[in-house]
């Protein structure tokens, strides 16, 4: 198998992990997948410039309030209005950032 249809056997097998919610010790073991080598692929797919960052920019809330809208690389977009809480808010980004 040539390196670009590695390449997408792999990122379909990521896009299938992020799919089942799983943590992604639990998806390399119902899937019998080495979790090293998980992690190496999901780290080439995953490591392009800024991939590891998220886009913050300022945002109108439904009620025109200013609030802050996070982008993650992956495509997950979180709205927070301008009175949040933050353990809340730590805990979301926790969870969001684990996903990405």
């Amino acid at each position: 198998m040539d390196t670009e249809a590695r390449r997408t056997q792999w990122a379909e097998t990521v896009a299938k992990w992020r799919e089942s919610g799983e943590s992604k010790a639990g998806f390399c073991r119902r899937e019998g997948i080495p979790e090293w080598k998980f992690h190496a692929w999901f780290s080439r797919l995953t490591s392009s410039g800024a991939a590891g960052f998220a886009r913050v920019t300022a945002a109108p809330g439904p009620d025109g309030d200013s609030g802050l809208r996070l982008r993650f690389p992956s495509g997950l977009e979180l709205l927070i209005g301008r009175e949040f809480d933050d353990a809340t808010l730590a805990r979301v980004l926790t969870v969001a950032v684990r996903a990405c």
